[in-house]
């Protein structure tokens, strides 16, 4: 497995496919995407691509936006397998964790802690005093 930096905005579709896929929950299926949020995400990661230049150069004007989308993604079998999205609460030193995912067939390997114990290390390099993760309640694989 390859751990690597999220590369925007060459990773936008591929991740929102794969989070679509990660995101499906048989045991709990009001937890899963429904069918017309996979629509919302794709039209989303398509709008983002069309406005990823201005963000580039607002990420450059305003520091609340430099930590945003950063993270690591899981490469295996050439296509992105995990990801762990991070950003910067504003300009504080308080970080939060707002997505981890694995897709279910790479599931129970590690990849998950993986990604995130590289997370919290850029955190750490980049002054994180505080982190946040929110889990559903009742996922207890993510707990």
């Amino acid at each position: 497995m390859e751990l690597r930096p999220i590369d925007l905005p060459r990773d936008l579709t591929p991740l929102g496919d794969m989070l679509c896929d990660t995101f499906q929950y048989p045991e709990n299926p009001q937890w899963s995407v429904q069918t017309d949020e996979k629509d919302d995400i794709s039209h989303m990661v398509k709008s983002f691509r069309r406005i990823w230049p201005l963000m580039r150069v607002a990420q450059v004007l305003a520091p609340s936006l430099r930590d945003m989308f950063r993270g690591y993604v899981a490469i295996e079998d050439g296509r992105i397998v995990g990801v762990t999205i991070i950003q910067r609460h504003g300009t504080t030193n308080a970080w939060v964790v707002g997505t981890v995912g694995v897709l279910p067939g790479y599931r129970r390997r590690g990849i998950a802690r993986a990604s995130l114990a590289k997370s919290l290390a850029l955190m750490r390099e980049h002054g994180a005093e505080k982190t946040w993760l929110g889990v559903i309640n009742g996922n207890t694989p993510a707990q």
